[in-house]
């Protein structure tokens, strides 16, 4: 099962978003929710969850701060941005250090599904590599 955490610095759209898709359904479990961008940070480093699903404009660090911080580390957790904001700079800062996509509040469930799917192939297709590297490098070391 894959960990999700959410971060929203208003509480009734983490709510909303917790009840919008059924999560267990899609094999995600929602492992924690923080309403300000420096909680959010510290709780992906506590608990490297694979996705994270943050608002872009929080008190404390914003998602792109987040975002930027979670690239240094080379953390493997993908984000997904959710904002009310439709300015290109923000979704251009977002995708370029590497956030899944960008979606516009209200969030539909129909966009946030296939989102998450996408982010969960992506998830999916790293854990493949690194068993054919390993299995590359176990041939190697027969040789």
């Amino acid at each position: 099962m894959l960990k999700m955490l959410i971060a929203d610095d208003e509480p009734v759209i983490i709510r909303g978003l917790q009840m919008l898709i059924d999560w267990a359904q899609l094999g995600i479990e929602i492992c924690a929710t923080c309403e300000n961008g420096a909680d959010a940070l510290r709780e992906i480093f506590a608990q490297s969850p694979d996705l994270a699903l943050l608002d872009i404009s929080m008190p404390g660090k914003t998602g792109i701060e987040i975002l930027k911080a979670l690239h240094t580390a080379q953390s493997r957790t993908k984000v997904i941005f959710i904002s009310g904001f439709q300015d290109f700079s923000y979704a251009h800062d977002a995708l370029s250090y590497g956030a899944v996509d960008y979606l516009l509040k209200p969030v539909g469930r129909e966009d946030l599904q296939r989102v998450i799917e996408k982010a969960a192939a992506l998830l999916e297709e790293r854990e493949e590599e690194k068993q054919r590297a390993r299995h590359q490098m176990n041939q190697e070391d027969k040789i």
